[in-house]
């Protein structure tokens, strides 16, 4: 039995002895071996070294050979006749064992593979293989690489990285069996391109790093490393997330240390957001792009776009297209969640749009186009194109730019192809100019663009204007005159190569008309103020439908007192009374006289506001003139000094009566203009214009507490 023991044991073990220790790998522990990893040939990094499987050997650790284990005993089956022990079974003869076939050991696998077949690498760096079983089990082999120029073996089954090149891995079981790993080895990287060295993010926002190798050159891994780890969180691989405020670095690294680093500024998350156009009218058929802006030192990376309706569609980069017509509130909201709103409306593409047919320019000047549509149409953008740039430049914000003499024409095009054309004449500065007026006469509030004669063939766009008086009448850069007070003033114009002409403007005050009280309301100049003013807007009321739309109620006797309304809600007495008659007539103040006012022009389906400006400074007051706006106002007949008072009781809700006086003698007119020292008045007790000094009526309308109403 030991003859036979030693004759299929002794060749084993000598093959055994003969192997290195390195490539002696414990079968119990095979599965653990998993996968091959490719690593630099410098020291693993931390990361890597706590991801190692134990069961793959390191260099700095001994491989420990497998404690051998105690074969089970065989079992012995029942039905069989035993074996004598002391029975040596006949021993083949030499012939017969030649010719017969080894029994293969249980651990010599039929057939091998290895961790991988194909490997890629870049110049220096270094890999493992192993071999497994049909039962993926870990196999011991020798292996031997075919072209030691491309890659060297520095350890037992482990492999660096030589030259460029492609060579196999042969690895060889003990029993004979082979599998071969195709190695293509690229040349290092030499550098490190990203897409973006400059990123910015605001709080909570995460992001990748792309970054490319040169075309040819091969890492297996790159590195990522941060300087900041407060401000960026690094996710995982080439992820990372903001998380506060600031600024930090990303250090990306190959094998060999070539290295790139990415700037990261991080900024607050905005708390709002804005848009340039938050109400939009397109086409049907247009696109426009919504451009979101953030507050100061606050950002967005990222924004999400969605759409209410079907009239828009809105793409992930916040392209909107009008699909049909009607309405959508389109909503854009950053990564926080903060959003803001855009409400498009959607028309008809326009058929047709207007431009001037003809425009004048000189050389130098600029003009901007602003073309029409029809009610109902729409097109938010519009094109621009010059058939002689030279003579007319364009932009593409609808302007040109005249360059020099000559004529070009111009095409504005609408999204979908409507368009029209205009003649642009670039022509040379007048001679001489002159006004095509040289006196204007007009009144208060009125405004006045004068027009020029000039020379044929040429044409002047930029004047410079200046008045004589600009307290009496004003004049803008356009040449547009406003007439504000009572006065003649000259206006003078002058080209930019120095020619002027001049004209004169007078003024007069406002053209209230004339309406007289009497005879029939000899109390009645509130009533008669009111029509005045109403007509002059054209409203068509008699002074008689004026009195009846005032609420008034009598004064009575009674215990030897006369009560009366509160003049503040109605008109104390009767209008066709006078102070002294039996059924006398007070007055209203401006509360009463405005709601009157405004129930007149809504009964006549007016659009004008009454409005009650008492209170206000005498200046503003003129203002108001200024602007064309004659006032009802609370004075004195023909600015006098009260004597006497009016005076009268009125009754309180709780029984008591509160005693009320105002001046007598006083008066309501219409102020109708102004002058340095003066102002204009329509008195409507007698019917005519009449004018006091500014100071005097100043005095008496503070004396009345400045009250006035005003038509707008």
């Amino acid at each position: 039995m030991r003859k036979v023991l030693s004759r299929f044991l002794l060749p084993v073990l000598l093959c055994i002895s003969l192997l290195p220790a390195d490539l002696v790998f414990a079968l119990d522990d095979a599965q653990l071996l998993s996968e091959t990893l490719l690593v630099p040939p410098t020291a693993v990094t931390a990361q890597q070294e706590s991801d190692a499987d134990p069961s793959v050997p390191q260099e700095s650790e001994p491989v420990t050979e497998p404690e051998p284990t105690t074969a089970p005993e065989a079992e012995t089956d029942p039905t069989l006749p035993a074996e004598d022990p002391t029975e040596m079974p006949e021993l083949p003869t030499e012939d017969e064992t030649t010719e017969a076939t080894e029994p293969a050991t249980a651990d010599a696998p039929a057939a091998i593979r290895l961790s991988r077949s194909d490997v890629q690498a870049g110049t220096g760096e270094t890999f493992y293989l192993f071999a497994q079983d049909e039962t993926n089990r870990t196999v011991s082999v020798s292996f031997t690489v075919g072209d030691s120029m491309v890659l060297q073996q520095t350890t037992p089954g482990c492999f660096t990285a030589a030259a460029s090149g492609q060579t196999t891995i042969t690895a060889r079981s003990s029993d004979g069996a082979t599998a071969d790993c195709t190695v293509t080895v690229f040349p290092a990287p030499n550098r490190i391109d990203l897409a973006k060295a400059d990123v910015m993010l605001g709080v909570g926002e995460t992001f990748r790093i792309d970054a490319k190798l040169p075309a040819g050159t091969f890492t297996s891994a790159l590195q990522y490393e941060t300087s900041g780890s407060s401000v960026l969180t690094h996710v995982s691989g080439d992820t990372f997330r903001a998380r506060h405020s600031g600024t930090a670095a990303v250090t990306v690294s190959a094998h060999n240390g070539v290295s790139a680093v990415c700037t990261v500024t991080v900024k607050k998350a905005p708390k709002a957001l804005t848009l340039a156009e938050p109400v939009l009218t397109l086409g049907v058929g247009e696109t426009y792009r919504l451009q979101p802006g953030l507050p100061k030192n606050t950002w967005c990376s990222a924004f999400t776009y969605t759409s209410d309706t079907k009239a828009v569609t809105v793409s992930a980069d916040g392209k909107l297209t009008a699909k049909k017509k009607g309405a959508a509130t389109v909503t854009v909201t950053a990564q926080n969640g903060v959003s803001e709103v855009c409400a498009v409306t959607v028309k008809k593409a326009p058929k047709k749009i207007t431009i001037p047919k003809t425009v004048k320019l000189n050389p130098g000047d600029t003009y901007a186009f602003a073309p029409a549509v029809k009610d109902g149409y729409a097109s938010h953008s519009f094109t621009i194109k010059s058939s002689k740039k030279k003579i007319a430049a364009v932009s593409d914000a609808l302007t040109i730019t005249a360059k020099k003499r000559g004529t070009a024409t111009v095409t504005v095009t609408a999204f979908n192809g409507a368009s029209a054309q205009s003649d642009v004449q670039v022509l040379p500065l007048p001679k001489q100019i002159r006004f095509k007026k040289s006196a204007y006469h007009t009144q208060m509030g009125k405004h006045i663009t004068p027009k020029f004669v000039l020379p044929e063939g040429t044409c002047c766009t930029r004047y410079t204007f200046t008045s004589s008086d600009p307290y009496i009448a004003s004049i803008d850069e356009n040449g547009v005159i406003s007439c504000r007070s009572i006065g003649t003033a000259t206006i003078k114009a002058e080209t930019p190569n120095g020619k002027t002409a001049t004209c004169s403007v007078s003024v007069s005050s406002i053209a209230v008309p004339v309406v007289s009280q009497l005879p029939a309301y000899p109390t009645g100049c509130e009533a008669a103020s009111c029509t005045a003013l109403l007509r002059y807007y054209g409203y068509d009321i008699t002074l008689k439908s004026m009195v009846s739309a005032i609420p008034r109620q009598n004064i009575v006797y009674k215990n030897g007192r006369r009560y009366g309304p509160d003049i503040n809600k109605k008109f104390v007495g009767n209008p066709a009374g006078s102070y002294t008659s039996s059924t006398p007539g007070y007055g209203a103040f401006s509360p009463v006289i405005r709601k009157a006012l405004q129930k007149v022009i809504n009964r006549q389906g007016g659009t004008h506001t009454a409005r009650r400006i008492s209170g206000c400074s005498f200046e503003t007051l003129l203002e108001y003139l200024s602007e064309g706006h004659p006032a009802i106002v609370w004075s004195t007949y023909n600015m006098l000094v009260p004597q006497t008072v009016n005076s009268w009781y009125i009754p309180q809700p709780d029984g008591s009566a509160r005693y009320f006086q105002y001046p007598r003698g006083t008066h309501v007119t219409v102020l109708k203009g102004y002058s340095r020292g003066t102002v204009t008045m329509m008195d409507p007790y007698g019917g005519n214009t009449k004018t006091f000094h500014r100071d005097t009526f100043r005095a008496r309308w503070n004396l009345l507490g400045r009250q006035a109403v005003v038509l707008i």
